[in-house]
């Protein structure tokens, strides 16, 4: 009797479980409903506020933008000046430093911040500023052609007045014609087997003289003869 009693209460305790366990799964199924109807007004939400987000978010991008803008536009305008007037000016090493200075603005403080509207902007941009590049690019190979045809039409001491000494001594010890720039020699090869060429090939510019003093055949921008120590042309 006690075992049937026993099982009986172990009974009554599972029914009411079971009737525990039934309530949560319909509250259960409720709290899943209710989360439902939740994230579907949460998805409204969200749509209905998308719109807004995208326009406030492409207005706050183009206004830091164009704060950037104000800030690198002056400094391009004026760069842009000085290229175009001031490239001969003493102070051009100063003025190529601000150069360098606004392009570095250009590029890293205004290019990553410039409105993307799909790609399309930066995309035009990119082929606007490769077409000018390429513009002056073309521009300034012509200017240079046209000039180096003009100045190998003119006399050997009119050429030699154009060229920095520094800067002649340096090409021919390079094998490289300072009058026209082109090659006339390797300038890796060994001395010995480096071919013996007093004139350019291509533009008849004199290139290496010998001294008048002692016969050593030097570069002839040199100012001095580099075995006897003699100034060009003024041998005993």
């Amino acid at each position: 009797m006690a075992r049937v009693q026993e099982i009986e209460q172990l009974k009554l305790a599972k029914r009411q479980a079971e009737r525990a366990i039934e309530t949560l799964r319909q509250e259960a199924v409720k709290q899943n409903r209710r989360l439902a109807e939740l994230e579907t007004q949460r998805r409204e939400i969200r749509d209905a506020a998308y719109a807004p987000y995208e326009k406030a978010r492409d207005w706050e991008v183009l206004k830091v933008f164009m704060l950037r803008l104000a800030l690198t536009l002056p400094l391009l305008l004026v760069s842009a000046w000085m290229i175009a007037k001031k490239r001969g000016s003493n102070y051009w090493p100063i003025y190529r430093g601000f150069v360098l200075f606004s392009l570095f603005a250009f590029f890293v403080e205004l290019v990553p911040y410039m409105p993307s509207y799909g790609g399309y902007v930066r995309t035009i941009v990119g082929i606007v500023l490769t077409l000018i590049a390429a513009h002056f690019a073309i521009k300034w190979m012509k200017a240079y052609v046209d000039k180096k045809q003009s100045e190998e039409q003119q006399p050997e001491a009119d050429k030699r007045k154009l060229i920095a000494y520094e800067t002649a001594v340096k090409k021919i010890n390079d094998c490289q014609c300072p009058s026209c720039d082109r090659s006339f020699g390797n300038p890796k090869a060994k001395k010995e087997d480096a071919p013996m060429v007093d004139f350019c090939v291509h533009c008849g510019f004199n290139l290496f003289t010998k001294c008048e003093n002692c016969g050593t055949r030097d570069n002839s921008f040199y100012k001095f003869c580099g075995s006897c120590g003699v100034a060009s042309g003024d041998a005993n």
